[in-house]
């Protein structure tokens, strides 16, 4: 493995559009975290989940770099870079 992936990332956040008056809006959500924890279980309302994966480290390292931003003043900051 690549020294600059030693650690696991943690996704915090994701994106799930749903039309008005969805009750399947908490199930979907329930399938999506599972899935992102490996936990295979039938899914009732998912039928398909595509991620498309960087195909080397550098393109991870740019996927990551373009979406980085500053956080507000007095929150964590940035990294630095060894």
């Amino acid at each position: 493995m690549d020294s600059r992936f030693s650690e696991q990332a943690r996704i915090r956040s994701y994106h799930l559009s749903a039309g008005p008056l969805s009750t399947y809006k908490s199930l979907a959500l329930r399938e999506l975290e599972n899935w992102c924890c490996n936990i295979d279980e039938e899914k009732k309302v998912i039928s398909d989940i595509e991620v498309p994966f960087p195909s080397s480290v550098d393109d991870a390292i740019d996927l990551v770099n373009a979406h980085k931003t500053i956080p507000p003043e007095g929150q964590t900051q940035p990294l630095t870079e060894k």
